[in-house]
């Protein structure tokens, strides 16, 4: 069974969960750990705590929707075990949820200060005036277009240095890429690289997949290595706002994630 002793544990997880008390309290579900944390300090020993019962408190706070806790957590069952598949895919399921969460409160914000902005700025303007100054408006790209196209711009400023696989199923490549673009990515958020309808779920996890690929390449930028793996496995990827999608090539999506 791996042991995580507390003393250096603590540099990944309790700096992560300060920054997380800045926007809300860990509540009871991380005070054992601070009591670990002190009775080390007071002892002058390192206390230890079993990967196994890390990551289930880790799961716990994702299942109580406690994404933001649960990040700090499963990366700490990462940083003693790098090559847990099941923390990585839950770290991925977690990234997208933080996403998407902040995406929700930025648009709530944005809808807000529009709703605003509008009760301030309600010039009587006549139909003909108002038509002029629309039809001399140049076109401005959406939001969800700029966050594409940003999207795109980081898929190719993240370089993989080695990428070495030999008759490896799609589901292993995937959930390898998503755990590069994390550790590699300069802004430390990483990017949510998922599969659709290549089974039964609609997730990296689940079933076995059978387009598998051998691939051997070297300081290649995701977004490039992805149009490889994605032409050997007779698939094809999407770049949305908050993740990249890859799926079977006459796959329709039912909604956009």
């Amino acid at each position: 069974m791996n042991k995580i002793y507390i003393s250096s544990l603590l540099v990944v997880l309790l700096a992560g969960a300060q920054t997380i008390r800045a926007q809300g309290s860990l509540d009871e579900e991380m005070a054992d750990l601070d009591a670990i944390a002190a009775a080390s300090s007071a002892t002058g020993e390192p206390a230890e705590i079993s990967t196994e019962k890390l990551f289930e408190r880790a799961v716990s706070l994702y299942e109580a929707e406690k994404y933001r806790e649960a990040r700090v957590v499963f990366e700490a069952v990462l940083a003693d075990d790098p090559y847990n598949r099941k923390a990585m895919s839950y770290l991925s399921s977690t990234a997208t949820k933080v996403r998407q969460l902040e995406k929700r409160k930025t648009e709530a914000s944005r809808a807000v200060a529009m709703s605003d902005v509008k009760a301030e700025w309600n010039p009587a303007l006549n139909n003909t005036v108002g038509a002029a100054i629309g039809a001399a408006q140049p076109d401005v790209k959406a939001p969800e277009d700029i966050a594409v196209e940003q999207m795109e711009a980081r898929l190719k400023s993240i370089v993989i240095p080695t990428l070495d696989f030999r008759d490896a199923n799609i589901k292993d490549v995937i959930l390898y890429l998503t755990e590069a673009c994390r550790r590699i990515d300069s802004a430390g958020d990483g990017i949510n690289i998922i599969l659709l309808g290549l089974d039964s779920s609609d997730s990296i996890e689940g079933g076995a997949l059978g387009n598998n690929i051998t691939i051997s390449i070297r300081n290649m930028n995701i977004y490039d290595a992805l149009q490889y793996i994605v032409e050997m496995a007779s698939l094809k990827f999407q770049v949305g706002a908050n993740v990249v999608t890859v799926m079977p090539v006459n796959y329709v999506r039912s909604v956009d994630v």
